[in-house]
């Protein structure tokens, strides 16, 4: 798989496979919330109450269940194959939406998550679901680096004096050793041993950077944790 390349087709086949991955995470949460729903239904059905309190009850319900139906949508959104076309979308709403997905995999690696992101909105043009997909891999990535001994993932969003936007996942994991420091974005590469692992990740996340004008940066101290920096030009305009 080594030197494959990393056209749109093999992007579309990857954004199933690791979405497929976070099915676990997302069947998680619909049961938490269809629980919760079903716990408040039976309550009021087995008890008397008054209206005050079955209306708050009911409210419970509508509020789970619309929690299903939001996970439900956009697990479709960033998962499906469709094609979208270029946007104008906000970095924050992405990132609080993609968490839900990637909370699954780091809880999984005993991986806890620190998020700073800026109080102003900052918006990019181009495509939502490969931003998404492109972080995405990033933060699982980091979470599976530390899935022996836990720790802490840090997400942070800021954006420079020249308007160059960067994105950062750093995490406590067990680092890249320097001369893997590029190895790691070829495609077919990978330092985990089980046979679904792809090597895919970080090579894809690489060309998804490359449609914003983007380049991924990595620095690493072996044993101690790992920083990947996504640059992001004021541009910000997709590249084919």
């Amino acid at each position: 798989m080594e030197n494959m390349k990393i056209d749109k087709r093999l992007i579309s086949w990857y954004r199933l496979y690791l979405f497929g991955r976070l099915i676990p995470g997302v069947s998680h949460e619909v049961d938490n919330n269809l629980s919760v729903a079903l716990g408040y239904s039976e309550l009021i059905i087995s008890n008397p109450m008054d209206e005050l309190k079955r209306l708050e009850l009911m409210n419970n319900i509508v509020n789970s269940t619309s929690n299903i139906s939001w996970i439900m949508k956009k697990y479709s959104y960033f998962a499906g194959e469709q094609q979208e076309e270029d946007t104008l979308f906000e970095i924050n709403e992405t990132i609080h939406e993609i968490i839900t997905f990637a909370g699954y995999q780091l809880r999984k690696n005993g991986v806890g998550l620190n998020i700073d992101l800026p109080d102003e909105g900052l918006f990019l043009h181009g495509g939502r679901k490969d931003f998404a997909l492109m972080l995405l891999n990033i933060m699982v990535n980091a979470s599976e680096s530390m899935a022996d001994g836990g720790g802490c993932q840090t997400l942070a969003v800021s954006r420079d004096t020249d308007g160059t936007i960067e994105i950062t996942v750093s995490d406590e994991g067990v680092g890249v050793r320097a001369e893997l420091s590029e190895m790691i974005f070829k495609a077919g590469f990978t330092t985990k041993g089980e046979s679904y692992r792809l090597g895919l990740g970080l090579p894809v996340s690489r060309q998804l950077a490359k449609r914003f004008g983007a380049s991924i940066y990595v620095s690493s101290e072996y044993k101690k944790g790992t920083q990947f920096t996504i640059a992001i030009p004021k541009t910000g305009e997709q590249r084919q």
